[in-house]
């Protein structure tokens, strides 16, 4: 290991993504920027990772972690990671996402240029398991949002603004491995949530911008694939999304002098939202009908507000499908689901 500290550490959390995890590698070792160390961690894979990961170890700016017993958390194994790192930034890589070649050094500028930029991002491409490109994460900022053009350009934005204004409605970045952070911003914030299983990247960022400043790229570096064994797939489920999201609500409603109502509410429809993005199914990101009744009744634990906002989504999604299927789309007109 070098004496002088790399500028940015790089974290790869892995759990049986073999297929994936060597795209992953080839992507952070062929950045332009090549000043980072790379700390692989394996939470005891059963597939073929570690021996991707023996093809690796040659390197010098390789550092590796086996767990002996799976932790069964990814943020587990981000804290682990940090608490080895030495950089002055740190990149949090999945191991089945991969990257552009100019990612690091990007969002590096951004927070040369800005020291009290504590989180800078880029925009994401959603890739399915094959890597083919789905779409530009923007098209789910739209869904999220009603107003999706603050992430159409580049911008720089106060940590407090950017929390109460977007944070606090929904999560905005799709995962971790759009995001470079800055390590004394992540040692501020205190112990890493490693009691989450859904939210804590969200909990992070929110931490981070109390403390700090956002820097956001538009341009896509990022390669984020969603596919059915993803940890965000396995843990996204009512209970864990409910009880994490209102930890996450909490968090970012500190100071905000939001009224128990509006509290509420934006509960509700986040519960919602999560809902209704896990039970969506391509190619059409639509809920089947054979799966209605199973989420109607898990949005009736929310009470009339959930159903209220959630039918005439489900509704507009169901009409819009079947004109879809009649082929009278362009007279059925196009539709934005919100809840």
């Amino acid at each position: 290991m070098s004496p002088c500290p790399p500028k940015v550490s790089v974290i790869v959390p892995n759990y049986n993504h073999g297929r994936y995890l060597r795209r992953r590698l080839e992507s952070i070792l062929g950045q332009s920027f090549r000043d980072f160390e790379l700390i692989i961690l394996d939470d005891c894979s059963t597939d073929d990772s570690r021996d991707v990961i023996a093809d690796y170890l040659a390197d010098p700016r390789v550092v590796t972690l086996f767990n002996a017993h799976n932790s069964g958390s990814t943020f587990k194994q981000w804290d682990k990671g940090l608490r080895i790192a030495r950089g002055e930034y740190v990149w949090f890589a999945e191991s089945d996402d991969y990257a552009e070649p100019t990612l690091v050094e990007t969002l590096v500028d951004r927070m040369e240029r800005h020291p009290n930029v504590g989180l800078a991002m880029t925009q994401s491409w959603v890739v399915d398991e094959s890597g083919i490109v789905l779409h530009n994460y923007l098209i789910d900022q739209r869904k999220l949002y009603e107003d999706a053009s603050h992430w159409e350009t580049d911008y720089l934005n106060k940590g407090a603004t950017e929390r109460s204004a977007y944070f606090y409605r929904s999560n905005p970045i799709p995962n971790a491995s759009a995001v470079l952070f800055r390590r004394r911003t992540l040692k501020q914030i205190g112990p890493l949530p490693t009691h989450m299983k859904l939210c804590g990247d969200w909990m992070i960022y929110a931490r981070v911008l109390r403390h700090s400043d956002i820097a956001f790229v538009a341009r896509p570096l990022n390669y984020f694939r969603a596919h059915s064994s993803s940890v965000r797939e396995k843990a996204n489920k009512t209970e864990i999304a409910w009880s994490e999201t209102f930890l996450v609500r909490r968090e970012l409603a500190r100071g905000l002098r939001l009224t128990h109502e509006k509290v509420w509410d934006d509960e509700v429809r986040a519960f919602v939202f999560i809902a209704l993005g896990t039970a969506r199914r391509p190619p059409h990101q639509k809920v089947p009908l054979r799966d209605l009744p199973g989420l109607l009744a898990r949005l009736a634990s929310a009470g009339w507000r959930g159903l209220g906002m959630a039918i005439p989504v489900l509704a507009r999604e169901q009409a819009a499908d079947l004109a879809r299927r009649l082929h009278l789309l362009p007279l059925f007109g196009s539709h934005k689901s919100r809840a």
